[in-house]
């Protein structure tokens, strides 16, 4: 059995305010992170929205111009091109979660520094199951579709044909220890309201996060 420690937003001062405050909770589209990835690698994912990726080796490319020809160029060797199909049909909020299995091979842990690429500050949710169950209360009360459950990383760049869904994501963000959850057939950012946050979280520095040693005590 996997539980749940705790579960972390990191983010702007001023969105994590308005989550403990006002219970805001805001899901993003995946063309958005998309276009995130190039000014924040951390943040955004060129593969957000994937249903399948295709890595092939290229033999050759061809250019052709209506009056000067065809010119051809080899890729260097060695060097895959890469196919996407994508459908952006959901919207995807996401935090950083501990649990159980995560101390499984060792008593202290240590969240990686680039999480505070998230923002300076972070949310700690003190009592994440109820959280959650009042995340799915307002989600079924609007009556919107969705799912959530922790991402598996994967390495992408393999040849390889690779099935993708939302909840695959790249070995190179593994660090991000994703929870995820997404509302399904939807395209534009939405903002949902949770109730009673300001009950059970906290605003800290993210710093304070990163600076600390997580420590499992064991009976």
């Amino acid at each position: 059995m996997e539980h749940t420690f705790c579960i972390i937003k990191f983010g702007k001062k001023k969105h994590l305010e308005s989550l403990l405050k006002k219970g805001e909770l805001y899901f993003n589209s995946t063309e958005n992170l998309n276009k995130a990835e190039i000014i924040n690698k951390e943040q955004g994912d060129e593969n957000e929205g994937a249903e399948w990726i295709k890595n092939l080796q290229f033999s050759e490319i061809k250019v052709n111009h209506p009056t000067l020809g065809e010119y051809n160029f080899k890729p260097a060797s060695n060097r895959l091109g890469k196919i996407t199909q994508f459908n952006h049909n959901y919207l995807t909020c996401s935090f950083f979660i501990l649990t159980t299995k995560d101390f499984e091979k060792t008593d202290i842990l240590k969240v990686d520094e680039r999480m505070l690429r998230f923002g300076k500050y972070a949310l700690i949710i003190k009592e994440p199951k109820t959280f959650i169950d009042n995340v799915v209360d307002a989600l079924e009360f609007e009556n919107l579709d969705y799912s959530a459950r922790k991402v598996k990383y994967k390495n992408l760049k393999y040849e390889e044909h690779i099935e993708m869904n939302p909840f695959i994501k790249k070995i190179e963000h593994q660090h991000q220890k994703e929870f995820r959850v997404i509302l399904k057939n939807q395209i534009k950012p939405k903002l949902i309201r949770i109730k009673d946050v300001n009950k059970i979280g906290e605003i800290v520095a993210s710093k304070f996060i990163v600076e600390s040693q997580w420590k499992a005590i064991r009976k």
